[in-house]
């Protein structure tokens, strides 16, 4: 063999090794750029997993505390003037039966019911009760159903005073007079 042999060799093999190094290199480059673009989304994903683990049991935790009872006060609710229903005074009129919105029934005859005295509208007791448990107004109109509070001082009232109240004139005979002396009783 000849030297120009064995320094061709050396070549060879010097290119060789220089070739497997550039390769395994670039390998090492793109595996590098492969792992620096796939471990943030695998990051991601983890953190977007774990915020929904956290928010559900968040969620829980609030849906599992009861929330307070936003509706009208025990002894408001029982000051609503109650009375028994007749409805044969409007009848004769030609007036609708009155239907109970909360229950959607009929108010029949004889039957205990509730009014709100804002708005003038009637219920059955049980209903409203329970309407009034979690809710602050008239399930039709939406009213505020605790009546107002007088003043207990009658000189910071005008001196012009109605008549017959409103609530009166609405009424069948003889719940007016009724509402009137709850009135009476309430602003004691």
């Amino acid at each position: 063999m000849s030297s120009s042999d064995g320094n061709s060799n050396y070549r060879i093999g010097n290119n060789g090794k220089i070739k497997l190094a550039a390769v395994l290199s670039l390998f090492a480059i793109v595996m590098i750029f492969i792992i620096l673009q796939i471990y943030p989304r695998y990051l991601l994903r983890q953190q977007a997993s774990l915020d929904r683990r956290t928010t559900q049991e968040a969620l829980d935790e609030i849906h599992s505390i009861e929330s307070p009872m936003a509706g009208l006060d025990p002894l408001v609710m029982a000051s609503l003037p109650m009375f028994i229903y007749n409805p044969s005074a409007k009848l004769d009129h030609g007036e609708e039966v009155t239907e109970c919105s909360v229950c959607l029934s009929t108010i029949v005859e004889e039957t205990m019911v509730k009014l709100l005295p804002n708005c003038t509208h009637r219920f059955h007791v049980e209903c409203i009760d329970m309407w009034l448990s979690s809710n602050t107004n008239c399930p039709i109109c939406r009213t505020l159903a605790e009546p107002p509070v007088w003043p207990a001082d009658s000189n910071l009232c005008s001196g012009v005073q109605p008549i017959v109240s409103p609530i009166e004139d609405s009424m069948p005979h003889g719940i007016g007079t009724r509402l009137s002396s709850f009135q009476r009783m309430l602003s004691r």
